[in-house]
């Protein structure tokens, strides 16, 4: 597919917690939405790890897509 950037700034480290807070603040994303924050919380059960993507945006319009391809991506 079509070649995409973004530049994320770290916004919070949670150690505590095991939560990174992330805010996209160039690239293509940011001609779609206002804004674009993506939390990694990370669960540890014995040896197992359970990572939890939360992606919050603010569309530009209403004729712009919830972001399903950045979705694909964190998943592969």
């Amino acid at each position: 597919g079509k070649e995409e950037v973004a530049k994320d700034v770290i916004e919070s480290i949670d150690e505590e917690n095991k939560t990174v807070h992330f805010k996209v603040i160039e690239g293509n994303l940011m001609e779609l939405y206002k804004s674009f924050l993506i939390t990694v919380h990370v669960d540890t059960k014995g040896e197992e790890n359970l990572v939890t993507w939360t992606v919050t945006y603010e569309k530009l319009n209403d004729n712009v897509e919830d972001p399903h391809t950045f979705m694909e991506f964190l998943v592969d």
